[in-house]
């Protein structure tokens, strides 16, 4: 078994030398074969995110006689038409569907559309589901392609920076962490909006309510908005991953030329890092068009870490309030 540190190292298992960060175990075609030594609350959060399913069953069709009725009614495929590639069909072929199933259970339209609704909720759960997944696997994913980047020479004691496609690979990582962190915000932004103002009837199919909103709309939330240790409070850590977010998306990549920090020593690899910006207040240190300072020598290896856990921190606590506002 091999154990990769949070230094990026490599290293058998029988060492006694190094602290294991990440384990890679058995290899399997359905999970990763990597695992953390600590999970950061992952799985406490993941698990957490089931109960969004009952809250929003709760909130948009509260009959459960009525929705199980309505399961078995409606052919089980058309909850995932027009989601998912599991039933692969066309706009025309759905709404034809549709059609077919009003003309024959005329009083049941209302129902019909109630459940499809219902399911498109679920769809936007099912999302965050996914996107914290991808998240911890870019997690992971920072250690193991930090790991595989090597230096030109050994033999000399210095920092090398070292720069190119594996480097790339490494930014990406951290990249696709913060894109997926703040998706995670808006998606959970738009379920908390369709608890407080789902709609009031389902005489048609309707557009979700909720269908044009992201994160910023939290301040029209009726219960959960600026709940302090939540994702919604809106403080210097979430200003921190929504400030990282928009840098990569918006300017292109985590620096303009991703680098890879190496320390050799004795002939060996001693440590690999990359290096975290200057924040001050969850915003980038910036002096006119310059946002990318370094003064403070802090470390992506370190500082990940403490993100990935608030992270989960505040999600967990997040969907805890939920349940307090929205009773199952």
């Amino acid at each position: 078994m091999t154990i990769i540190t949070k230094s990026g190292i490599v290293v058998d298992s029988n060492s006694t030398d190094f602290e294991p960060f990440i384990y890679e175990l058995h290899q399997s075609p359905v999970s990763s074969p990597y695992q953390l030594v600590d999970d950061f609350n992952y799985s406490v959060a993941h698990e957490k995110i089931h109960i969004l399913y009952a809250m929003a069953k709760k909130r948009i069709f509260p009959n459960d006689q009525l929705y199980n009725d309505t399961y078995r009614t409606i052919p089980v495929f058309t909850s995932s038409l027009g989601i998912s590639s599991d039933e692969p069909c066309s706009r025309d072929d759905f709404e034809s569907i549709l059609s077919m199933l009003k003309k024959s259970s005329p009083d049941l339209v209302p129902i019909i559309n109630q459940y499809l609704y219902l399911e498109d909720v679920y769809n936007i759960i099912s999302s965050v589901q996914n996107l914290l997944i991808g998240m911890h696997h870019n997690f992971i994913s920072y250690y193991l392609t930090i790991s595989k980047v090597n230096p030109f020479i050994l033999s000399q004691e210095k920092v090398w920076r070292v720069t190119g496609f594996q480097c790339e690979l490494v930014s990406s990582s951290i990249s696709s962490y913060f894109i997926k962190a703040c998706s995670i915000l808006d998606l959970l932004t738009k379920i908390c909006f369709e608890l407080d103002y789902s709609p009031s009837h389902f005489l048609q199919y309707q557009k979700l309510r909720s269908s044009n909103l992201l994160y910023g709309a939290r301040k029209h939330l009726l219960k959960m908005n600026s709940i302090a240790e939540t994702i919604f409070c809106h403080d210097s850590f979430i200003c921190t991953l929504e400030a990282i977010r928009n840098e990569v998306v918006h300017n292109g990549s985590w620096e303009s030329f991703p680098s890879v920090y190496i320390q050799t020593s004795q002939n060996e690899v001693k440590e690999r890092f990359m290096l975290f910006p200057d924040f001050i207040d969850g915003h980038y240190e910036k002096f006119v068009n310059r946002n990318h300072f370094y003064s403070q020598g802090l470390k992506v290896n370190d500082e990940l870490p403490k993100l990935h856990q608030k992270f989960m921190l505040y999600l967990i606590n997040t969907i805890s309030k939920m349940t307090e506002f929205y009773p199952l």
